[in-house]
């Protein structure tokens, strides 16, 4: 009973199910940008690739004129899905659908682009179309790829130059610019993309965003009944449900107070938990304040075969600054 009960979690723990949200300005007391992500990626039923988790401190030359940047991934991992930058630029990949069509040569893995973005970027400085640029930097040739079979019969509408993310990603990020709002969604996969801001998806609520795994804004569709599809495809059960659990988490706190609500640390944390389905092997809470500390919340899962609810275990508070001491 117990190993059949095991197996049935570990069988579809292939599936993504990592969750973010961010809230900021408006919705926060001092207006500082408050981050939450849920990390699901395990693909190994052993449990033995995520069993361990490691807090990357990656200093910079001043030569190099590059930022230093923090991550959290698993041994081995090369690049970055999550991470963030002293500057407070946030960069956080949920894996996301894609479009059914050839093989796309001259990619970049995302973990590679991800770690450009935060060695390169400003927060303070960066507007949504720089940061756009920055994962174009790494869109593959064009004349490498000059066959109609690599690309889709019926190619969803794209407003990214040229094909960035191999698998399909949904990337959250914030800025301090105010550029359009303190944080967006770039929703992508190897044949193109769009960039999605808040109000452009439920809640509509000012000043926060929310991800899981499917797209909101590159080919979404939904009809009467709610049957959001990407691509002709119909959207996880699994990203639906931990979507709307936030959404309605955070609808509910803002209706409840009449429209004036600031939200805190422990108010992310409750949403990543309303997300979490027994998968996630890290979460963490990321604050990043308008005099610039940035504050990380890491919460690690119980070192236990089966399953892992790491936003409900005890977090570990750490100072940007001081992994640099």
């Amino acid at each position: 009973m117990v190993e059949t009960s095991t197996v049935a979690i570990d069988g579809i723990s292939n599936h993504p199910h990592c969750s973010q949200v961010v809230v900021w300005n408006s919705l926060t007391a001092d207006k500082r940008i408050i981050a939450g992500r849920n990390m699901d990626g395990e693909c190994d039923i052993r449990r033995v690739t995520v069993s361990t988790t490691v807090l990357f401190a990656v200093n910079s030359s001043d030569k190099s004129k590059q930022y230093r940047y923090i991550s959290l991934m698993w041994p081995g991992m090369i690049g970055t899905l999550s991470g963030v930058n002293e500057t407070g630029l946030y960069c956080m990949e949920n894996a996301g659908p894609s479009q059914i069509g050839g093989q796309i040569k001259g990619l970049t893995p995302v973990s590679y682009v991800a770690t450009h973005v935060l060695r390169t970027l400003n927060a303070r400085l960066a507007t949504i179309t720089e940061v756009k640029n920055a994962f174009e930097t790494f869109a593959s040739d064009f004349i490498l790829n000059n066959d109609s079979k690599v690309w889709p019969t019926k190619r969803a509408l794209s407003e990214l130059k040229g094909p960035i993310c191999g698998p399909g990603s949904v990337f959250v990020l914030t800025t301090m610019s105010n550029d359009g709002g303190n944080a967006f969604v770039l929703e992508g996969d190897r044949y193109g993309g769009r960039i999605r801001t808040s109000m452009q998806a439920l809640p509509f609520i000012p000043d926060c965003i929310i991800a899981t795994n499917h797209f909101h804004c590159y080919d979404s569709t939904s009809s009467l009944h709610d049957r959001y599809r990407n691509f002709d495809s119909c959207v996880s059960f699994s990203s639906l449900h931990r979507y709307e659990s936030m959404r309605h988490r955070l609808e509910m706190e803002f209706r409840s107070k009449s429209n004036v609500v600031h939200l805190n640390r422990e108010s992310i944390r409750l949403l990543l938990q309303s997300a979490c389905e027994g998968r996630t092997e890290h979460a963490i809470e990321v604050e990043l304040e308008t005099n610039g500390n940035i504050t990380l919340h890491i919460h690690l899962a119980a070192s236990e075969f089966g399953s892992w609810y790491a936003p409900y275990e005890h977090a570990r508070t750490i100072k940007f600054e001081e992994l640099f001491i």
